[in-house]
């Protein structure tokens, strides 16, 4: 990776080739050097397509915070060609690529495949792993044979926010085994239709729905080809699973439609700091919350950050201390699956937020 490649570029050359990049990415025709990217429509991913575009096409190595902080093709050309220190760039779990190009690829199609067929693998075998429910319950306050990083506490808080009440129809995406659905239709009487990509976690769902006579009902789906045209749900929640679509307008898009006029949504998402500092970092400029501006009309953000980098030292703890109970019983691949996962996430700094429409 070329940090040093601004000693043959001309500042009016490198001006012109930033312009040109922001007219790509931001497919905006009026765009001089003076364009604010943020302003004009940029957020996080467009920001980590055009740090990989900068490079690829000069060999300059770029903090996201850079742009943050230089945010017109005039302001980033001068900083590239003023700075003399070399940036500190993030890079993947092994090594072979930048953070950013791996969030970057995360929804390529070969990737997804690999992680539906690990998944489906996760949900046919935690459900039956004594170790794994004493690991939820430590984690997560329950066992809800959960995968993602809402405890309870993140749960009461979104029920409570999103105002989720008996005269509510809810769709949940990502229901895994519908026991988080469970959960909220037992707080607050709220009918729930759940949808996810497990063919095993969604039977277990029904098969507990139906001995529970309780209204909830579990639809194998996936996310980005949502297609339920006889319902219009009042609230919609999405608890650590938006990041699993390749287009994240086009599935906003797709829960607004099936909502009633006044539907809110609500997110949990979790953001890698990255490149970017806690100065330069804000939910606002983040692809979600761009989308959820120009679909929603807006939201609020709720901050999670401490809770979540708190949650994955706590699940590598948790999990070194049942390592022994999940070998014994046959289960070391589900260990492994859970360890690597949490080990890789405790060392980068996290920012956390549940995001709720107006």
């Amino acid at each position: 990776m070329r940090t040093d490649a601004t000693d043959s570029i001309d500042r009016g050359d490198l001006e012109a080739l930033l312009v040109d990049i922001w007219k790509q990415l931001l497919s905006i025709e009026e765009n001089t050097i003076d364009t604010d990217f943020f302003a004009s429509g940029g957020h996080s991913l467009a920001a980590m397509l055009l740090i990989a575009r900068i490079e690829s096409s000069t060999g300059i190595s770029l903090p996201l915070a850079a742009l943050v902080r230089h945010s017109t093709p005039r302001a980033l050309a001068a900083y590239c060609l003023a700075r003399s220190e070399t940036p500190h760039i993030e890079t993947s779990l092994d090594g072979t690529e930048t953070q950013a190009e791996y969030l970057i690829a995360y929804n390529e199609p070969e990737r997804q495949t690999r992680r539906s067929e690990a998944y489906e693998v996760y949900y046919a075998t935690a459900a039956t792993s004594a170790a794994h429910a004493a690991f939820c319950d430590l984690v997560y306050g329950a066992n809800f044979g959960q995968h993602g990083m809402a405890d309870v506490a993140q749960l009461d808080f979104l029920i409570a926010k999103m105002e989720i009440g008996a005269e509510d129809l809810v769709l949940d995406i990502g229901c895994g085994y519908g026991q988080i659905a469970e959960y909220i239709h037992d707080r607050t009487g709220a009918r729930i239709v759940g949808i996810d990509i497990s063919s095993s976690a969604v039977a277990r769902g029904n098969e507990r729905a139906l001995s529970s006579g309780k209204p909830l009902r579990f639809i194998q789906m996936d996310l980005q080809s949502l297609s339920l045209p006889e319902m219009k749900f009042s609230k919609t929640i999405s608890i650590d699973t938006i990041y699993f679509t390749n287009d994240l307008q086009k599935t906003l898009s797709s829960i607004r439609q099936h909502g009633t006029e006044t539907m809110r949504l609500g997110v949990f998402r979790t953001f890698p700091l990255r490149s970017f500092t806690d100065e330069t970092w804000s939910p606002h400029i983040s692809e979600l919350g761009h989308n959820l501006r120009k679909l929603f009309g807006g939201y609020e953000a709720y901050d999670f950050s401490k809770e979540e980098n708190a949650h994955w030292r706590k699940k590598v703890e948790i999990l070194e201390s049942l390592r022994s109970e999940s070998i014994k019983e046959g289960n070391e691949n589900l260990f492994q699956f859970r360890y690597a996962e949490a080990r890789y996430e405790a060392k980068i700094e996290q920012r956390r937020y549940l995001f709720v429409t107006d």
